[in-house]
């Protein structure tokens, strides 16, 4: 059986943890279901976790300093990792394949691959060359901008990109060694998942709360809509916006609830399904794989218009587009939503309709058949 070694960061201890994360939960879904290979996972080391152990048939080492789990901050002990699993993927025996899962595994998984003469594979969740001090601030954006210009400079065998829009940034960045396995959803798990009409109009949202998910403007435009239409927020997920989010929302005197990280995916599910709308209005984002999980619970969206999320509701169809960081086109977006019960209606269906083609099954088959065309460019044989 040929192993693969993923380098991601990191990785939930259990499924019935839950994912915290869209690069979590794509790494999760996809060892848990490859079958034909021995997987092992390299991930950082959090408090209270085990240093190794299985996650369905994988196998998880959990190396490197011990941290919280943050991707911000703490520069020296995610390099600390960055080094151990270099180390860890250069004596694991029997290797076929390296793939760097998250940003900071791209680096060591290249340099891991180039000493050992192993195909190595980089997933790319989102590309920000050119953007990083924008995106991240000088300290952050340098330290990114450099870590990405070397593990490009380092090579990949393969680059695996979540969207047709993030394949677009890396090749006119001069990348053409690219194929798009888009992040998925288990559709069939989703059908245990009533819609439920709330008893007040509630637009919701799921993600981090940092700068780039624009959720002040989701804030701003729910209070405009506010005026005519009486309507609830639900926030769910953590960062370090938070508190000057609430407080926002209480100068805005609205009702928005913002209910933290919510450890069961299941119970998420049920809070979106729970709600009118959903709404992401992100400036960056790699795929949206919160859009495609609302639109399998049966809500309408109303999302940014940027390429992924462009891409994700199939150019409009399956949801509404609103222009970037643009408060009132937003309130004007959300309050004709939910005046137009028809229109809702019609949403869900192509929603669901949509989501379809981000189904597991079929990611999955798309990733394993990469697996197969990577592996048979190995260099050299290992005893």
């Amino acid at each position: 059986m040929k192993r693969i070694v993923v380098m991601t960061e990191f990785f939930p201890v259990s499924p019935d943890e839950g994912p915290t994360g869209g690069v979590e939960q794509r790494v999760s879904q996809l060892v848990s279901r490859l079958r034909g290979w021995d997987v092992r996972i390299i991930c950082s080391h959090q408090p209270g976790q085990p240093r190794r152990h299985t996650y369905g048939s994988a196998t998880v080492h959990r190396i490197g300093p011990t941290y919280p789990y943050s991707h911000g901050g703490d520069i020296l002990r995610r390099l600390g990792f960055a080094t151990a699993a270099w180390w860890k993927a250069l004596t694991l025996p029997r290797v076929s394949v390296i793939e760097g899962s998250s940003f900071l595994s791209y680096l060591p998984a290249a340099l891991a691959g180039i000493v050992r003469g192993v195909p190595r594979i980089a997933t790319y969740h989102e590309c920000w060359v050119g953007q990083w001090v924008r995106n991240k601030g000088v300290v952050t954006g340098v330290f990114g901008a450099l870590w990405e210009w070397l593990s490009l400079i380092a090579g990949f065998d393969l680059i695996v990109a979540v969207s047709e829009a993030t394949a677009a940034i890396l090749r006119r960045h001069g990348i053409r060694n690219i194929v798009v396995v888009s992040n998925g959803v288990s559709v069939s798990s989703f059908k245990g998942i009533a819609r439920q009409e709330p008893s007040i109009p509630t637009i919701t949202y799921v993600g981090r709360m940092v700068p780039t998910k624009n959720i002040d403007v989701l804030l701003r435009a729910a209070a405009i809509v506010n005026k005519t239409v009486t309507l609830r927020c639900e926030l769910i997920g953590d960062g370090p916006q938070r508190q000057q989010l609430e407080a926002l929302a209480r100068s805005l005197k609205l009702d928005a609830r913002f209910r933290g990280f919510v450890s069961s995916s299941r119970d998420v599910y049920r809070r979106v399904a729970a709600s009118t709308i959903f709404c992401m209005l992100s400036s960056v984002e790699g795929f949206g794989i919160s859009v495609v999980e609302a639109m399998a619970c049966g809500v309408p969206v109303v999302v940014a218009d940027i390429p992924p999320l462009r891409e994700v509701v199939g150019d409009g169809v399956a949801g509404v587009l609103v222009p970037v960081r643009d408060v009132r086109a937003t309130a004007a977006a959300l309050e004709q939503v939910l005046r137009d019960k028809e229109r809702q209606a019609r949403l869900v269906v192509a929603g669901r309709e949509r989501c379809v083609i981000y189904d597991w099954d079929i990611i999955v088959g798309q990733y394993s058949q990469v697996l197969r065309r990577v592996a048979g460019r190995r260099r050299n044989v290992e005893p």
